[in-house]
């Protein structure tokens, strides 16, 4: 049945991949992985080993190509879940002195589909990202350690899976690894021999660090933190630049809703499995390897802070949906043993495999399938292609960053114009590899923000992406154009700033046309340029400002934005550039 879950999976996720590069970080770990550079924090190296040896197969763009490593991985997390399923199953007919191999091949479908199928485990297989990687890892690794009581040589492939995941995501592999490894020893009679290897074999899995420093030194184009010495190298795998939002995040109401949305009536009978589990003597073990990872996953999800708008979210979530599928399994396995009759429980667990496989992918596949998405290719492409010759471009949204590099350092599109990101100047090593590749732009990269942009404008085109800590200065010095805004030496006349601005209303008008406003991402990418472009056009008291307000409005439908609405409120008063504070 592992297999049979692994090939439906995979047909599924193959179907929903995305052709071009996707929003969020997809199009970074695309280029990632085709220059084998450094990924943000804590730099996931094995993701993008595995990418890259994906991105050499000779088929679709290279986003597809390294969407398919997420699709494989994921086939192999669903997969996992079904052989864990199953073999919790197993332990629980043996427990009671019934089994029944063809309930527990069901019941291991079931729980494989319920998981391979739910929103969550499909949208991180549809795209490239690190999740899919670290759910295959971690579910392999739990089945190993599942098996270990019977065979120590699991333990050693266990501790190598884990080892393997802690140089994808260390967080999500750490939270697992300290509830799931006192477990697996608990009981059971090694010696600190075995231990010793174990622990060397983990280990090996973390060699992959040194790919970092390795890669910083050619210099790649996506290169966080440049890690070419002992500091850098600590910023990055630290992830330092996301402890702040880590520090503030909040525990929302909405995870636990995500869960039962994503386990539908599973997560009735999850909470089942766990107490029948946890209260027979006998299947106490199996019932902590199953429950208290779960909730360690759920629980760094939570230490982040939950949003239902991100799909990053539900990527967090994974292993505690598969771990949560496998105790539905495990519940139906204790009441088919109950019940003793072999007609009534194969009845039972057919009954299962439909309610939690076929369900949930009739309700979730329709908000998965990314099949003919290509909003990022034509709205940053949009932007790049309507960029003077040998512009430079300064860019202030993370997507917009990640988007350009995917255009020009995978599809090789208008290298005469240079980028450099405004935020990463205040990052380790990133000023100084821009002023490696642009020498002649050092006077104008200060240590956290670009400098003297209007005195750039004399010697070339300046582009600048709008974003709300935008220094006041320079505002009346930006006119409007393609979705960005041209930096002038001296303030605009009134009159070609209106045609600019006019020109740049029918340029927005005319990517909507292009544009999949009902793709959620796009929708939420687009609302922020809007907010932006309101903000920037309220206080530089634009009349455009209204239209701005109007486009957010209609992207955000029945939802009220309070921090729009405020901004709608400034925008009507009388005001000075400086009235609306970023």
């Amino acid at each position: 049945m592992p297999a049979l879950v692994w090939i439906l999976c995979f047909a599924v996720y193959l179907y929903g991949l995305a052709p071009a590069p996707y929003w969020l970080d997809s199009s970074e770990f695309a280029v990632a992985s085709f220059v084998l550079g450094v990924a943000h924090p804590p730099g996931h190296p094995l993701a993008l080993l595995v990418g890259k040896a994906f991105a050499l197969l000779p088929v679709g763009s290279v986003a597809f190509r390294v969407g398919l490593a997420s699709a494989v991985m994921g086939a192999t997390a669903a997969a996992a879940t079904a052989l864990l399923a199953q073999e919790a199953a197993t332990r629980i007919g043996e427990a009671w002195g019934r089994r029944d191999a063809s309930v527990e091949s069901l019941l291991g479908l079931g729980a494989g589909l319920g998981f391979g199928l739910s929103f969550g485990a499909a949208l991180q297989a549809v795209r490239p990202e690190v999740y899919a990687l670290h759910a295959a890892l971690v579910l392999s690794a739990a089945v190993c350690l599942l098996r270990a009581e019977r065979d120590s040589r699991y333990l050693y492939l266990a501790a190598l899976l884990l080892g393997l995941a802690l140089a994808n995501h260390h967080l999500l592999a750490l939270a697992f690894a300290a509830v799931a490894a006192p477990v697996a020893l608990w009981r059971a009679r090694r010696t600190p021999r075995t231990l010793a290897w174990a622990g060397a074999v983990g280990a090996v899995g973390l060699l992959l660090y040194l790919y970092l420093p390795l890669r910083a030194v050619r210099h790649p184009i996506v290169d966080w933190g440049a890690p070419t010495n002992w500091e850098r190298f600590f910023w990055t795998v630290s992830a330092r630049a996301f402890q702040k939002s880590v520090a503030h995040a909040e525990a929302s109401a909405p995870l636990g809703f995500a869960l039962v949305a994503e386990l539908g009536i599973n997560a009735l009978l999850a909470l089942l499995g766990g107490y029948l589990l946890l209260r027979v003597p006998a299947t106490r073990r199996l019932g902590t390897l199953l429950v208290f990872p779960a909730l360690a996953d759920a629980g760094v999800e939570a230490l982040v802070g939950f949003d239902s708008a991100n799909p990053d979210a539900y990527g967090y979530l994974e292993v505690a949906v598969a771990l949560g599928s496998c105790l539905a399994a495990a519940a139906v396995a204790v009441l088919i043993a109950l019940c003793g009759r072999s007609a009534v429980g194969r009845a039972s667990a057919l009954v299962f495999v439909l309610i939690s496989g076929a369900l949930p992918a009739a309700l979730s596949l329709p908000r998965v399938f990314r099949t003919d998405f290509a909003d990022t290719d034509r709205f940053a492409g949009g932007m790049l292609e309507a960029a003077p010759l040998q512009a430079t471009l300064f860019s202030s949204n993370f997507q917009t960053v990640f988007s350009l590099w995917y255009l020009q350092a995978v599809e090789g599109r208008r290298p005469d114009v240079d980028h450099i990101h405004r935020h990463f100047l205040a990052y380790p090593g990133y000023r100084d590899e821009m002023v490696l590749r642009h020498p002649d732009l050092a006077p104008y990269l200060g240590p956290h923000d670009c400098t003297n942009l209007p005195e750039l404008s004399q010697h070339r085109p300046v582009l600048l992406e709008y974003d709300l800590d935008l220094d006041p200065q320079l505002l009346p010095h930006l006119l409007p154009r393609a979705g960005l805004d041209q930096v002038l030496f001296a303030p605009p006349s009134t009159g070609v700033r209106s045609r600019a601005e006019r020109q740049s209303v029918e340029w927005i008008v005319e990517q909507r046309r292009r544009l999949d406003t009902g793709e959620p991402q796009t929708r939420r990418a687009l609302y922020w340029f809007d907010f932006q472009a309101a903000h920037r056009d309220c206080r530089l008291g634009r009349a455009i400002a209204e239209e701005a307000i109007a486009r957010a409005r209609k992207l955000a439908g029945t939802v009220r934005d309070p921090d729009l609405e405020a901004l709608a409120e400034h925008c009507d008063r009388p005001k000075n550039s400086d009235t609306i504070a970023p």
